[in-house]
């Protein structure tokens, strides 16, 4: 397991700094499209409010669950002071000890609110060893030595 912060300007990049402005410029993105329904640019304000929402759900999803999976094994992972990092999961598989990967399965039907995609952690050597990935098993990060922002130098007031 791989853990690095997400580090931004040598400061540490905290959730509601990703939270807030995706979602004021999603209010933004409504409300030019509300706006511009009439003058026929409404399918570009529409598409921009597309993106914007790809944008806001990951970052809930880690507000509310402390994990999200970007691609691959690489996700993002929040503390409970907030800080963001980017972690690599992976291990060993403990039936074979062939390399652990993460993996999309999808299957069912979809109800109101649940995803029919759930996530697999699954051997690359053989396909038939899997299990379902829970998020919250993951350890709590914790705001140490090991995983904090690089120090600030001392500012002209102390």
């Amino acid at each position: 397991m791989d853990i690095r912060p997400l580090i931004v300007r040598e400061r540490h990049v905290k959730l509601n700094w990703l939270i807030w402005p995706s979602c004021a410029f999603g209010a933004l993105m409504a409300l030019g499209f509300v706006m511009s329904s009439g003058s026929g640019h409404g399918f570009i304000w529409f598409l921009l409010l597309a993106l914007t929402s790809l944008l806001y759900k990951p970052f809930n999803d880690l507000r509310r669950g402390r994990y999200v999976r970007l691609w691959g094994v690489t996700g993002l992972e929040a503390n409970e002071s907030g800080d963001v990092f980017i972690t690599e999961l992976g291990g060993a598989c403990p039936t074979c000890g062939g390399e652990l990967t993460l993996r999309t399965a999808g299957g069912g039907r979809a109800e109101m609110g649940r995803s029919p995609f759930y996530t697999l952690v699954a051997c690359k050597d053989y396909r038939d060893h899997h299990w379902h990935f829970n998020r919250s098993s993951l350890n709590p990060l914790r705001n140490d030595d090991d995983h904090a922002a690089p120090s600030q130098p001392p500012g002209p007031f102390g």
